[in-house]
Parts: C-alpha cells; sequence; structure tokens
C-alpha cells in the first residue's frame, strides 16, 4: 500500500518542476502544462448544468469566451489536490476566461462540505453539477481529473488528463493564448 502512494508524493511536484522548466525555456503553455491539443477542430459538445450557488450554467451562452471545462469529483484523490489550485486560477483568470469545474459526486451536500473543509473559496470558480453522468458522456470522460479548453469559437482548444499545477504562470498564460484564438 505504501509503494502505491509514493508516486502520488512525488508526481505534483514533478509536474511542477517539468512545466516552470518548460516555461522558463519559453515554451508554449500548452506544451508547459503538457494539454494535448485536438487533430482536428471539434465542437465542444453541450454543457448545460445546475450551478453549485443557483442558477444554471450553458457552456452555449459562454460563446466568444475562453472556457475551461474541469471534471472531479470529492473522492477522486489527485481531483482533492489541485481544486484549491484551479479555484485560485479562476480568481487570477484574464478578463472574460471562464473556469467550470463540473462535480461528478450525486451528493451535493457532500461537494458543498468538501468545498468548505478545504477552504476553497469560489470566486471566479463556478462548480457545476453533474449527478447522473449525462454531461460526462457526452464529453466522453472516462477517468478523473480530466479538463477541456474551450476556445471562444466554441470549439475543443485542448484536452489534459490526469492532475496539473493550474496556479502556475502557465496555467494563466494558457487561457490568455486561448482567448488569443486559435494556436498553429
Amino acid at each position: 500500500m505504501r509503494a502505491a502512494s509514493a508516486p502520488r508524493r512525488w508526481a505534483p511536484p514533478l509536474a511542477l518542476a517539468l512545466a516552470l522548466a518548460a516555461t522558463a525555456a519559453g515554451a508554449d503553455p500548452y506544451a508547459a502544462l503538457g494539454i494535448e491539443r485536438p487533430r482536428r477542430a471539434v465542437a465542444a459538445p453541450a454543457l448545460a448544468l445546475p450551478a453549485l450557488d443557483g442558477g444554471r450554467v450553458d457552456l452555449a451562452r459562454l460563446r466568444g469566451r475562453p472556457v475551461l471545462v474541469h471534471f472531479w469529483a470529492t473522492w477522486c484523490g489527485p481531483c482533492r489536490e489541485e481544486l484549491p489550485a484551479l479555484a485560485a486560477l479562476a480568481r487570477a483568470a484574464p478578463a472574460g476566461a471562464v473556469v467550470l469545474a463540473v462535480a461528478a459526486d450525486r451528493d451535493t451536500g457532500a461537494v458543498r462540505r468538501f468545498l468548505h473543509r478545504l477552504g476553497v473559496r469560489a470566486a471566479g470558480l463556478r462548480v457545476l453539477l453533474d449527478p447522473e453522468g449525462g454531461a460526462r458522456r457526452r464529453w466522453q470522460v472516462r477517468a478523473l481529473p480530466v479538463t477541456y479548453l474551450v476556445g471562444p469559437d466554441g470549439r475543443i482548444a485542448g484536452r489534459a488528463v490526469g492532475a496539473r499545477g493550474w496556479d502556475l504562470s502557465a496555467a494563466r498564460a494558457l487561457l490568455h493564448a486561448l482567448a488569443a484564438g486559435p494556436q498553429p
């Protein structure tokens, strides 16, 4: 059991070191964070879900803005570790950028308690609820966490499977690049 948890301890520092090295070397933010770009342009699947703070968020209404769509769950270890950094990124995001955190949990109360216990301030971070998994099926989410980048044109601009250091300067640069439009 102890050997299985060892990679979890060194993986975040390693990812941080790699991202910082890539950023220092002048790499683009997609490469710095290990974001996979699609081979061909494809429209983002539909996403219309209730928000934890009330109301409903519809991705179609966010067209014209860069959007980061992050799928996570309270029971997912890597998700738990990266969510505070994702919230920090949401607070520091460029004007117009939107950060959505789609919770896979069936129990809304568990999501609220988790965010409170973790001390995640939701300013800027919109937490959406997908208890039945419809959005995860449409987006073909097979593992958590997974993050999609949606460009202002409504097309998928990138995907990251696994945890990332979203509070890095590379992550902020990524949202700026996404806002600027398609990258070569």
